[in-house]
């Protein structure tokens, strides 16, 4: 039974650390500021790259894959055709880094939810176990805390990703 407590230790522990370095990972790319974006970031970007486009007046940003950019406008691909948005109406272009980041920390939060229930249900019927045989001991309902904790953190890191790391960078800003 100790045997057991200590592999969960380790392995909380290992999850805790792995969840703390991916939750820098984001807060440091935040921390770096776009250095005076201009239209040449815009003209540099490939058919299929993922922006969100702010025109002057609207509320909403219009996300999509560039089509392809000209020095008058970018054009989004649509499902129909394209749409052209002209350079004079863009307040704002935002470029997508790493698109795939929101399926992993989904994945992430899924997994992470997945091993605390996991270890938790375990836990409880190990309790019961040990409730139904009269042979309670003082590990019981604290053997599988640590991957519960380490579950939380995984699932806690991949909503701290998702909402910061799969944000736009901005490449272009009209003065």
């Amino acid at each position: 039974m100790q045997i057991f407590c200590k592999c969960n230790r380790l392995v909380a522990l290992a999850c805790l650390c792995t969840s703390a370095f991916t939750m820098l990972a984001p807060v440091r790319a935040m921390a770096q500021s776009p250095d005076n974006p201009g239209w040449q970031k815009v003209l540099n970007l490939k058919p299929g790259d993922r922006v969100s486009v702010k025109l002057f007046g609207k509320r909403r940003a219009r996300a999509g894959k560039v089509e392809r950019v000209e020095a008058g406008g970018i054009a989004l691909a649509k499902r129909g055709g394209s749409t052209l948005l002209r350079k004079e109406d863009i307040q704002k272009v935002g470029y997508f880094t790493n698109p795939k980041l929101d399926a992993v920390a989904g994945w992430m939060t899924v997994g992470g939810l997945a091993l605390s229930t996991g270890a938790e249900t375990a836990g409880t019927i190990q309790d019961l176990n040990q409730l139904s045989n009269n042979k309670l001991t003082t590990t019981t309902g604290i053997h599988n805390v640590g991957l519960v904790v380490a579950g939380l953190g995984v699932a806690v890191t991949g909503l701290v990703i998702y909402f910061t790391g799969g944000r736009p960078h901005t490449i272009y800003q009209a003065q």
